[in-house]
């Protein structure tokens, strides 16, 4: 199983399970190729959801730290300047976010350049799908990247649906 070794202990397997089975529920893999290009795009997700857990924890610390005689905002921007200043966590947390979106991304074009090669594995890519939008209205849609973004490549629920509501703490993850 794939979640016993990525996810980390006080994360949710069945998170990752969910986000690994909605990719391939999406993308349909029909060869061992195409398989391991959409679990790759799943570990790229999670790692890069981890990342942000990361990056608002340190934060949080940060600003919990900080004198509570000041307002938020100022506290915010105090520990912001502090992480900036004294440490290279945040250059780390940024590079590492950057590498796990475009990991995503090179498989996702790779999988779609694969599919565009050989017509028999395009089948999920020329075939009329009919999803439903958030309002609860379908549509037709002659391709899976529907709604896609071309920053992040996938829009998988939101952190607090992976957490299940529990905002960004790692244990949510």
């Amino acid at each position: 199983m794939l979640a016993q070794t990525v996810v980390l202990e006080g994360e949710s397997k069945d998170r990752f399970q969910e986000l690994l089975d909605g990719l391939i529920a999406e993308f349909q893999p029909g060869s061992t190729t195409e398989t391991a290009l959409v679990e790759t795009m799943a570990i790229a997700r999670w790692r890069y959801l981890r990342i942000l857990s990361l990056q608002k924890s340190r934060c949080d610390l940060e600003i919990a730290s900080e004198a509570s005689s000041s307002p938020k905002p100022v506290r915010a921007a105090l520990a912001f300047r502090k992480l900036s200043d004294n440490s290279r966590r945040l250059d780390l947390l940024l590079r590492y976010e950057t590498a796990f979106d475009r990991q995503f991304s090179r498989a996702l074009s790779t999988l779609l350049k694969l599919r565009a090669q050989s017509p028999a594995a395009s089948r999920g890519t020329t075939r009329i799908t009919k999803r439903t939008q958030p309002s609860g209205r379908r549509r037709c849609s002659r391709s899976p990247l529907a709604g896609f973004s071309k920053r992040t490549g996938f829009h998988a629920p939101s952190r607090t649906d992976l957490h299940g509501g529990a905002g960004f703490s790692l244990a949510g993850l």
